[in-house]
């Protein structure tokens, strides 16, 4: 699975993490929509982010519907996640939430393997092509 084309500038250009594990966060999320809507949780677009994410990162009032906003606010949390906890306890903590990941040591737990095993898989298709066109 490669992410190729105006998605993957987008991720590569407005990305504050790697962008294979934004990709990843993207698939898991939204299987790389940006169209996505609203959530039942109030979670919007290609990273579900929520406006109380956007606003923890100093992007309060984001247009998360717009695709690069989306990114940007998403990677933005994610690292503060991850520089908080840790690359997989940061992943539980974008996912239920920094106070949920505390409580509970499960909640997240299947996203974040989800997360780390599709990130994985992305850099080996992108590893492929390379060696491919070399």
């Amino acid at each position: 699975m490669l992410i190729e084309g105006m998605l993957g500038y987008l991720i590569t250009a407005n990305s504050v993490i790697d962008a294979e594990l934004a990709a990843a966060v993207a698939f898991t999320e939204s299987s790389l929509r940006c169209d996505v809507g609203e959530n039942y949780a109030g979670a919007i677009g290609l990273l579900q982010v929520k406006p109380v994410a956007a606003t923890a990162v100093g992007m309060d009032g984001a247009d998360l519907h717009d695709c690069a906003t989306n990114i940007r606010a998403g990677t933005l949390y994610l690292k503060k996640q991850i520089d908080r906890f840790g690359l997989y306890d940061g992943l539980r903590a974008f996912n239920c939430g920094p106070r949920g990941s505390l409580r509970s040591k499960t909640c997240g737990a299947d996203y974040a393997r989800k997360v780390l095993r599709v990130r994985d898989e992305i850099h080996a298709a992108s590893e492929e092509s390379f060696q491919k066109d070399f």
